[in-house]
């Protein structure tokens, strides 16, 4: 009976032990939400390798008439758990002499399911974007929060999420002298700035993506 219960014991850590050692028995939950692809307007934009946590997207050209873009990250693993990730979106005239900015936060909650697998909440804290901006002579413009819904600005879908910034942008409507910002024809820079949370990219740190949108007639 001893040869048969040694060998029985002997046969269950045999298996135990390959189970274990199949592939994600022992997966450590991503640490990171890893950036698989960027979308502007469902459209592929490169995005270089960060260098010091940048990636600088290849330029975006639209109309005077179209709508302003939404920018969408596609994930390859998302950080498992919970996540409140601080979310920047700026747009500053290339045009020196143009000297108006306007910079939108929001703070954004982020669950996935128990697996990590997809976004199963995503959602503004307060319902909040605030701004703060300049004006073209360089003073400070009056800052507050956006008239806009956070669920019309920012949404989620597996492992995709998309900012609206033409739903931003529309909100600054209130202060005319850089309301416009964007949406009148010549190039401006656009930075979307991650923190709160850890993001990689093409195996690198990313902090920040930077691009050139070119607004033309």
């Amino acid at each position: 009976m001893k040869r048969k219960s040694s060998f029985f014991v002997a046969f269950v850590v045999f298996i135990l032990s390959a189970a274990l050692c199949l592939p994600g028995a022992y997966a450590k939950k991503s640490k990171y939400f890893v950036v698989d692809k960027c979308k502007i307007n469902n459209k592929n934009v490169t995005l270089n390798k960060p260098k010091k946590g940048v990636s600088k997207a290849a330029k975006i050209s639209q109309s005077v008439s179209a709508t302003r873009p939404k920018i969408k990250l596609e994930f390859d693993k998302l950080k498992k758990g919970k996540s409140t990730i601080k979310m920047t979106l700026e747009f500053t005239p290339v045009d020196t002499n143009d000297q108006r900015r306007i910079t939108m936060t929001a703070a954004v909650i982020v669950k996935t399911d128990k697996k990590g697998k997809k976004i199963t909440l995503s959602k503004v804290k307060g319902n909040e974007f605030k701004y703060t901006g300049t004006l073209s002579d360089g003073s400070p413009a009056n800052g507050g929060t956006l008239d806009v819904n956070g669920k019309d600005a920012l949404t989620a879908r597996k492992k995709t999420c998309t900012l609206n910034s033409e739903v931003l942008l529309n909100a600054l409507t209130a202060e005319d002298k850089i309301g416009q910002i964007g949406k009148q024809v010549g190039d401006y820079t656009y930075k979307l700035t991650l923190s709160g949370a850890k993001f990689k990219l093409k195996k690198r740190n990313l902090k920040k993506i930077k691009g050139t949108l070119s607004v033309t007639e």
